[in-house]
C-alpha cells in the first residue's frame, strides 16, 4: 500500500505511485498495489498520477523505448481483468486504460481506478500487474487500519511532508 498524507507533495506522490505501481508492468513484489490517499489531496493526487499515466509508452522494448512492456505470465492478464470488473461492478471508476488491447503480445495497459473500497479483490488481493487502484479516506490513522487489513506485508510507503509525522 501507499498512504499519502494530508501534508504530502501531489507531484513527488503522483511520481512515486507511477513510479512503483508501473515499473516492470507491475510486477515487482514491493510495487505500489493500492493508495489510500487522504481526502484534502486525494484529487489532485489522483489527477496527477491519471495525467503522467497517459504519458507512458508501452510496447516491445526490442523495438521502440517504451516505459512498460508485457506483462510476463499470460494468466495476469486474466487476473487484472478480473480485478477491474470486480471493481467497477462495485462502483468504481476506470481513469485510464482498463482493457486489454488488440494485437499481439501479452499487454495490458497501466490502469488507474477511482473510488475504490475494501469491498473489491483490487484492494485486497495481490494484483502483480498494471493496476493502481485509488480509495479516499478521512483521515491518517483510517488509512493505516485499512491498509493493515491485509495478508500482504512485503512493503508499504508513506507519504508526508514531515519526516516524522510519515
Amino acid at each position: 500500500p501507499l498512504l499519502a498524507c494530508a501534508d504530502a507533495d501531489v507531484e513527488r506522490t503522483a511520481r512515486a505511485i507511477v513510479f512503483g505501481g508501473f515499473s516492470n508492468c507491475g510486477q515487482i513484489c514491493i510495487a505500489v498495489e493500492r493508495v489510500y490517499a487522504h481526502r484534502d489531496i486525494h484529487d489532485a493526487l489522483l489527477a496527477r498520477v491519471v495525467e503522467l499515466t497517459r504519458e507512458l509508452r508501452q510496447g516491445d522494448p526490442a523495438k521502440d523505448f517504451v516505459d512498460v512492456g508485457a506483462i510476463i505470465f499470460p494468466q495476469q492478464i486474466d487476473i487484472a481483468e478480473r480485478h477491474i470488473a470486480d471493481a467497477v461492478a462495485k462502483g468504481a471508476e476506470i481513469k485510464i486504460g482498463g482493457k486489454r488491447p488488440e494485437g499481439p503480445g501479452q499487454f495490458f495497459p497501466p490502469t488507474v481506478l477511482a473510488g475504490c473500497t475494501h469491498a473489491m479483490t483490487v484492494m485486497k488481493d495481490e494484483i502483480f500487474g498494471p493496476i493502481v487502484p485509488f480509495m479516499k479516506v478521512s483521515t491518517e490513522e483510517e488509512a493505516v487500519r485499512l491498509a493493515n487489513e491485509s495478508h500482504l506485508g512485503l512493503n508499504a510507503y508513506v507519504f508526508s511532508g514531515d519526516r516524522e509525522h510519515g
